[in-house]
């Protein structure tokens, strides 16, 4: 079988423009200010290469991101030697908790400390109930992201009182 010279020369031309056309999508560096969000999880969590961490940092960006906030989530686990903030939200998980007949329920404790002035909001809740036969790990995503809009209810007239005057 011969190859057309035709196709060895369309094929050099596709490879050629293919990396180029990656390129030119890059995403533009987010310059905007960061929130500094520290989260504690519970040690005694079973094994998953997917953690309640993982889930509520991405619940929390698709909420700030739905909401238009004016900054970029920083996420972190808390550990001894993260720095001070002059603005950080400090948020402790519980596990969640799964009641009879698919209901679960998401707490954290949750503090804001802006400029050294700790603001503590309790334990926010959020209940879940799961739709039949709803696949475990988008229940537990729609939980946290859940327990990240509660949380979101709660900081934003603080952090953000102009998105307020907005609506």
């Amino acid at each position: 079988m011969k190859v057309k010279p035709c196709l060895l020369l369309l094929t050099a031309l596709l490879l050629a423009v293919i990396p180029a056309r990656a390129e030119t999508k890059a995403k533009p560096d987010d310059n905007r200010p960061a929130l500094h969000v520290s989260v504690v999880e519970s040690v005694s969590a079973p094994g998953n290469a997917y953690t309640d961490f993982d889930r509520f940092d991405l619940g929390l960006q698709r909420v700030a991101a739905q909401r238009n906030w004016p900054v970029r989530i920083s996420a972190e686990r808390l550990a001894g030697n993260t720095p001070d903030y002059p603005t950080e939200l400090r948020v402790t998980l519980q596990r969640v908790r799964r009641e009879p007949i698919e209901d679960y329920i998401f707490r954290a404790w949750v503090t804001l400390v802006i400029d050294g002035k700790k603001q503590d909001f309790g334990i926010v809740t959020y209940h879940y109930s799961a739709r039949l036969n709803q696949n475990p790990d988008d229940t537990y995503q729609d939980v946290f992201r859940g327990g990240a809009a509660a949380i979101a209810d709660k900081i934003e007239p603080v952090l953000f009182p102009e998105l307020k005057a907005k609506k």
